[in-house]
């Protein structure tokens, strides 16, 4: 079958793709397998921060965190981005006290102020790093995330994606309000639909699909 690898009867990653719902019994089916959540999310923020190190200089970085997984694995990749020297901020949607599980380890581990996410904080940097909301994503962005997401847009900021742009839906590709133009896509085990499918694959850049222990 083409893209098959010969001789083994399993297809590379890069020819497959899982629907949203596939990707979360892909996620539970690793932990009953006994693989932390927390070694996952470290080994999705470490993908993120040796992305960005091996295609830009060092700059001034802003990571944008959810309030879920994504955000935890943005916390990974700033704390791991200003331990090689890069001068990193951070800002939240919601309280940082309201992060729960494997986020909140993250959260606890950045070693730095959080701040609220807002559009005025892209003045003081040259690259962003979405990582507010992954392919679950199922209701339009608005207020503040809205806001900013649009602004980075129209200063046009070189911008990474975590999962996938935020305003991405994840299995139709289509725009949720709206979305985040990414220059550069990092996302774990398998691609999503929405990588492919216009609008989505429009905003989405580059695609690196991202080895994070899944198996």
């Amino acid at each position: 079958m083409t893209g098959m690898e010969k001789g083994t009867g399993v297809f590379p990653p890069e020819s497959v793709l899982l629907s949203v719902e596939e990707m979360y019994r892909a996620d539970r089916a690793a932990a009953d397998a006994g693989i932390p959540g927390e070694r996952l999310m470290e080994a999705a923020g470490t993908a993120v921060a040796d992305t960005v190190v091996d295609r830009w200089t060092r700059c001034r970085v802003l990571v944008l965190c959810g309030p879920g997984n994504n955000g935890g694995d943005g916390f990974v990749a700033a704390r791991l981005l200003r331990e090689r020297g890069w001068p990193v901020r951070v800002a939240l949607l919601g309280e940082r006290g309201k992060l729960k599980g494997d986020a909140k380890t993250n959260v606890d581990r950045w070693q730095g102020p959080v701040d609220p996410l807002a559009p005025g904080l892209l003045d003081d940097a040259d690259l962003v790093v979405d990582a507010l909301f992954g392919a679950g994503l199922a209701r339009p962005l608005e207020g503040v995330v809205r806001e900013t997401v649009e602004e980075i847009g129209a200063r046009d900021l070189p911008c990474v994606a975590v999962d996938i742009p935020s305003g991405v839906h994840g299995d139709t590709g289509k725009v949720l309000g709206a979305a985040v133009p990414a220059a550069l896509t990092v996302t774990f085990f398998r691609a999503k639909p929405g990588h492919y499918l216009y609008p989505g694959r429009a905003l989405c850049g580059d695609l690196a699909v991202a080895d994070i222990g899944i198996p």
